[in-house]
């Protein structure tokens, strides 16, 4: 059976901390309008983190795109990454539906926060919203799509 609808169209590139080798500190995805998807998935992936090195991985709302009222969303963040655990080169998923945002208080926008501890870590986050409430997607700032 042939699919009529490519993934692209449905899946919506909504934010990135692009893969490198980042010293101690906290960085940030762009704030993404979850009331546009949803759902949305999360992907951080690690590779070598040095000795005595953490990584940590959580999600933030907010109320706009300048992160008014910004705070966690309960139970969406990784168990911590560690050098010492033999955690390098892991892979960590985390999935948010809208439903879990605080929407009563008008809170729909989100953005990943990655913390690297003590030492450097080579890491990344994409960020994926699914099941759009209008499709297709946009594909602003997709280099290339080859279906």
């Amino acid at each position: 059976m042939p699919y009529t609808e490519l993934i692209s169209e449905r899946q919506e590139m909504a934010g990135v901390i692009h893969p490198d080798l980042h010293g101690p500190g906290e960085y940030y995805t762009a704030w993404f309008d979850h009331s546009r998807a949803h759902r949305s998935t999360w992907r951080l992936w690690v590779g070598d983190i040095a000795q005595g090195g953490t990584v940590n991985f959580d999600l933030v709302q907010a109320t706009d795109s300048v992160g008014t009222g910004a705070k966690a969303i309960a139970a969406k963040a990784i168990t911590q990454l560690t050098q010492a655990g033999g955690d390098s080169d892991d892979e960590v998923f985390i999935e948010l539906r809208t439903e879990e945002l605080d929407v009563q208080n008008r809170f729909s926008f989100v953005r990943g926060h990655l913390t690297i501890g003590a030492a450097a870590a080579n890491a990344g986050v994409s960020v994926f919203g699914d099941n759009p409430r209008f499709a297709p997607v946009s594909v602003a700032g997709v280099t290339e799509i080859v279906p």
